[in-house]
């Protein structure tokens, strides 16, 4: 169960970050939403004590683009890993849900066409775990920093369609830190 403190911070971090998203909002030339899906490979301490087991990861993000070499967003992705044989035993009839509240600067070379891209996200990342686990003290603190860093490549498909394929890796970090590995392919579409 969440706590009214966690509640409260959860709540307040996500109204900071919208009001950061609409006041910069206002000032980009360009705009673009995109929806991506990962393959997503939990590594560190918290996925060896659990047995935690690779996923697939959800991500859609708001970009604003006040040049054409800079992109700046918030975004969230959701997965949910199913656990595995740990020490304790078998856990794979349950899983853990993770997910982050980021935001995003990304770096593009290359004005138009092919072009490669790197990024650096920070934000939070909450932990779900199931029932069974929640006394375990890996998860004493559900909330968590995180930091990602990017890297890819973007393809145009059209006019306001390009397809993007990159290359994540995030860390949560804590008593018990966790690190995440993702590979994704992704559609961005300009708004405007």
């Amino acid at each position: 169960m969440i706590s009214p403190s966690m509640s409260r911070i959860t709540i307040g971090l996500f109204l900071t970050v919208l009001a950061t998203a609409v006041a910069l909002q206002a000032q980009a030339q360009r705009t673009f939403v995109s929806a991506g899906v990962s393959y997503l490979r939990p590594s560190g301490a918290l996925a060896d004590s659990v047995g935690l087991n690779s996923g697939v990861q959800f991500d859609v993000r708001y970009i604003w683009s006040p040049t054409r070499h800079w992109q700046f967003g918030i975004g969230g992705s959701w997965t949910s890993a199913a656990l595995g044989m740990t020490s304790q035993g078998d856990r794979s009839s349950t899983s853990l849900s993770i997910t982050q509240i980021t935001l995003t600067s990304a770096w593009r070379p290359l004005k138009h066409g092919w072009s490669p891209f790197i990024g650096l996200e920070g934000g939070f990342g909450y932990l779900i775990p199931p029932d069974s686990l929640t006394a375990l003290p890996a998860f004493e603190s559900t909330l968590r920093a995180t930091a990602a860093a990017i890297a890819g490549i973007s393809v145009p498909l059209s006019e306001r369609v390009d397809i993007a394929a990159s290359a994540r890796f995030s860390y949560l970090p804590a008593s018990v830190p966790l690190d995440l590995r993702s590979l994704t392919l992704g559609l961005v579409y300009r708004i405007r």
